[in-house]
């Protein structure tokens, strides 16, 4: 009769010490809200957390995991501390902010929401204009309400509230990236001499997108007639001008400058015929 041994349970979560924890640590990542160890550790199949001391300590006590000793609760500590959607908005300004001048950095809308599950709402908000009065408007339009005995437009003047320029993503409705909109921070609005950024007027957006665009069979044929190279053009005529300077090196050549070569100005934007980029087309 041949014996027969009992299996190990198939938890998933491996038998290594390192393989359980990063198991642990992808699975914690997933839970929104603390969670308690033992719960957790059954939920997840990674019961060793509950008999393994050294286990369970390297869990609490990593770096990205927030340990709450006295009621045995974990949780995964994101990137950024954003509780509320101002924290967001903070974090994006500080990031354009960071980098003198300042530059266009975004966050990945995926990111943010690892740290903000709400982010989507906020950056929906943030990226709308909304319509608003001055104090002043809205006060002398409800006195004259109150007199006629009617309840006031909500209609106004749209102010320049648009905190947050997204980048669409391929799905519709779907955002990609997420930037701050400097123009509608009071220092810019005070340099503009207290203006806002006016719309782009209809007869420029028309002409814009009246433009055709060459598809990808015939865009670097068309580049070539206008005299421009594609990036791969570029690309490799830059690295065999690298070899070439590297082979003249490697010979005792190329010491010292030369004179400069007087550039040859070449007109770009070619594509643009029939539009008048120096006329005024702000609605």
């Amino acid at each position: 009769m041949a014996n027969i041994y009992s299996q190990p349970a198939n938890t998933g979560a491996g038998s290594q010490f390192r393989t359980q924890l990063v198991t642990a640590l992808s699975a914690l990542k997933s839970e929104r809200n603390p969670v308690s160890l033992e719960h957790f550790a059954i939920a997840h199949g990674i019961e060793q957390l509950l008999h393994d001391q050294n286990l369970r300590e390297a869990l609490t006590k990593h770096e990205r995991v927030i340990y709450n000793e006295r009621n045995n609760t974990l949780q995964w500590k994101p990137d950024y501390d954003l509780r509320t959607p101002q924290d967001l908005l903070n974090l994006v300004r500080t990031r354009y902010y960071s980098a003198y001048p300042p530059q266009p950095h975004g966050f990945k809308l995926a990111d943010l929401r690892e740290s903000y599950p709400a982010t989507r709402e906020a950056v929906d908000n943030f990226s709308r204009a909304r319509q608003r009065k001055s104090k002043e408007a809205a006060e002398e339009e409800a006195e004259g309400d109150a007199e006629n005995g009617v309840n006031g437009a909500e209609d106004g003047p749209i102010e320049e509230t648009k905190k947050l320029l997204i980048l669409p993503g391929p799905k519709e409705g779907s955002i990609r990236q997420v930037y701050y909109n400097e123009a509608s921070s009071a220092d810019f609005i005070a340099r503009n001499e207290n203006k806002l950024i006016e719309p782009v007027d209809d007869e420029f957006k028309q002409l814009w997108h009246s433009l055709p665009v060459p598809d990808s069979v015939d865009l670097t044929r068309q580049l070539e007639q206008e005299g421009h190279m594609t990036a791969t053009v570029v690309a490799n005529d830059t690295a065999a001008q690298a070899a070439a300077a590297a082979a003249l090196r490697g010979r005792g050549r190329g010491r010292g400058r030369g004179r400069g070569m007087a550039r040859k100005v070449r007109i770009q934007n070619t594509h643009l015929e029939g539009v008048d980029l120096s006329s005024d087309y702000r609605g």
